[in-house]
Parts: C-alpha cells; sequence; structure tokens
C-alpha cells in the first residue's frame, strides 16, 4: 500500500484533517487530480483515541465510481457506517445511523416511505403553511407593537 500512497500525487491526502481546512480552490483541484487517476486511491484511517482503526478506504470520486459502488452493496456496502471512517459498534451504528448508512433494500424501503414527504404537492402546502404563519405572526407584532421577540416571534 505505501506504493500507492507515494504515487498519489501532492495535495490530494483526503485523510489529513488539514486537506478539509484548506480553501476551496484546493481542495477541487485535489478531487480534480484524483478523478484523473486511472482508479480509486486507498487511504488509510486516521488513528482516532479509543476508536478502533480499520485499514482503511478506497475513495470514490468519479460519478461512475460512485453509481457502481450504489449498484453493488455486497461490494461496497454503505453499513455500518457510511458516514463516518471509524465503523462505530453495531449497536451504536443503529442508534446513531440513518438512511445513508443503509444499504438496499433497506434503503430503497425507507427511501419510498419518506420521499412522500417531499413531493411538489406536499412542499406547496408545506410553502403555503409557512407563508400563513409568518404572515399571522408579522400582523400580530404590528397590531401588538414592542415585545419579546423570542416569545412573539421565534
Amino acid at each position: 500500500m505505501a506504493t500507492i500512497e507515494r504515487t498519489r500525487p501532492a495535495g490530494t491526502d483526503i485523510s489529513d484533517p488539514m486537506f478539509w481546512a484548506r480553501r476551496p480552490e484546493y481542495r477541487e483541484r485535489g478531487f480534480a487530480l484524483l478523478r484523473d487517476m486511472d482508479r480509486p486511491q486507498f487511504y488509510r484511517e486516521l488513528k482516532l483515541p479509543f476508536i478502533k482503526s480499520g485499514p482503511g478506504y478506497y475513495a470514490l470520486v468519479r460519478h461512475a465510481d460512485v453509481v457502481e459502488a450504489s449498484r453493488n452493496p455486497e461490494v461496497f456496502s454503505s453499513e455500518p457506517c457510511s458516514n463516518t471512517i471509524a465503523d462505530l459498534p453495531g449497536y451504536m451504528a443503529r442508534y446513531f445511523g440513518s438512511m445513508i448508512n443503509m444499504d438496499d433494500p433497506r434503503h430503497a424501503k425507507i427511501r419510498r416511505i419518506v420521499s412522500r414527504a417531499f413531493t411538489p404537492r406536499v412542499l406547496a402546502k408545506l410553502e403555503s403553511d409557512l407563508q400563513a404563519s409568518a404572515t399571522r405572526i408579522v400582523d400580530e407584532v404590528l397590531a401588538n407593537g414592542p415585545g419579546d421577540f423570542v416569545t412573539d416571534v421565534a
């Protein structure tokens, strides 16, 4: 693995916390360099206190690679913790996790349920309700005069 890591262009170590502290242009250049490489790059996991480290991960930075991984959950699993490098113990992952950490078919089942709340019709109704509430709150503040913002508005 050391050979792979040495051949990676400078400025592409996405495991380095300093990479994420850099300006967006720097990070964008790093990702562009990674997308130009012939295969996904392997990164060792950071050693963190109190968290068991695994061997590392491959950074999928090209759309085609992400699509391929999404179609093969038996090879590229999101479980138990796709949104963190360190794998939490199973009981913690289930508690702190979300549908982002699920593979199909569980992910698809939950997505179907959740997506019903984001249809254009539901969102239009929500927008209408929010507009009505905002109008009512402002009208009450104007009618009542000065008051406590937290109580009267927030």
